[in-house]
């Protein structure tokens, strides 16, 4: 039986961890995906729940996904995010090299 409380607030920690492995203010992460940080808030505490666009942007942006924004640990939270950071380093750093050789 899906419980509605237990999944808000399984998606409103999910939240606040993306957001402290950002480093950023509420204000920032709410500004980074477009909202008003007392709707972000709200949905930080669990007293709103985001409609699945949004949800899915901020998958998309900080490379988690939805089944583990939703439903994953805070560990998971973390592993799926510090792994697209470092594809995301890693990408940068090919381009880099690409550029320089190019210029050869």
């Amino acid at each position: 039986m899906f419980d509605e409380k237990a999944a808000v607030k399984k998606l409103s920690g999910n939240l606040h961890a993306l957001r402290e492995l950002t480093g950023m203010s509420q204000t920032a992460f709410a500004r980074g995906i477009f909202v008003a940080r007392t709707s972000y808030s709200d949905y930080e505490r669990g007293l709103r729940f985001p409609d699945l666009s949004l949800l899915l942007f901020i998958c998309d942006k900080y490379g988690v996904s939805l089944d583990t924004l939703l439903y994953g640990s805070r560990a998971q939270v973390e592993a799926e995010y510090l792994n697209e950071k470092k594809v995301a380093e890693k990408a940068t750093l090919i381009q880099d090299i690409y550029d320089f050789l190019e210029q050869k």
